[in-house]
């Protein structure tokens, strides 16, 4: 918890800029594929990862972006039943790389989706799932110092995590 408090905090002072290189995004989503696609099998899910025909570069830190799409993925595979279907996408869309996180769990409702970014926050506090509230924290931190914008969606079931980063 210490190491990913930390990690925020480093984000919102705006160190981590400093490693900013050119990434083609699909490079990213092939790692989380490389990661979890055998975890999610082994838990009985299904993660599907589709990758665009052609490159999609943003400026930005590797590492962060791997770990908030670690963070997603991990968040769907902690609180959605056996059998289901995840799916990880990029595409272009104008000048922005979209990147969506999707699932068929059960979602997070209408009136929890702005404060389950909010630092420490859980929406069940009972459970006792392994989660600590600060996934989705790291999520918006890196996607605010990417430039990027993140918006949860309904699925019915399911949740919907839409990230969108200016292209280079």
């Amino acid at each position: 918890m210490f190491n990913a408090l930390l990690r925020i905090s480093q984000i919102k002072s705006g160190v981590r800029e400093k490693k900013f290189e050119l990434i083609d995004i699909s490079d990213v989503l092939s790692t989380i594929a490389d990661i979890y696609v055998d975890v999610a099998n082994d838990v009985n899910m299904t993660l599907s990862v589709v990758l665009p025909a052609s490159p999609l570069y943003i400026q930005g830190d590797r590492e962060l972006l791997i770990q908030q799409l670690a963070n997603l993925v991990e968040n769907s595979l902690r609180y959605c039943p056996k059998g289901s279907e995840l799916f990880l996408v990029s595409k272009k869309e104008k000048e922005h790389v979209v990147i969506i996180m999707k699932d068929n769990g059960p979602g997070i409702s209408e009136k929890e989706r702005e404060r389950v970014f909010e630092c420490l926050y859980r929406i069940n506090k009972v459970r006792n799932d392994g989660g600590i509230g600060i996934g989705l924290s790291l999520v918006k931190a890196v996607a605010e110092l990417h430039k990027g914008e993140v918006k949860l969606y309904d699925c019915n079931p399911g949740l919907k995590v839409e990230i969108c980063y200016p292209q280079m």
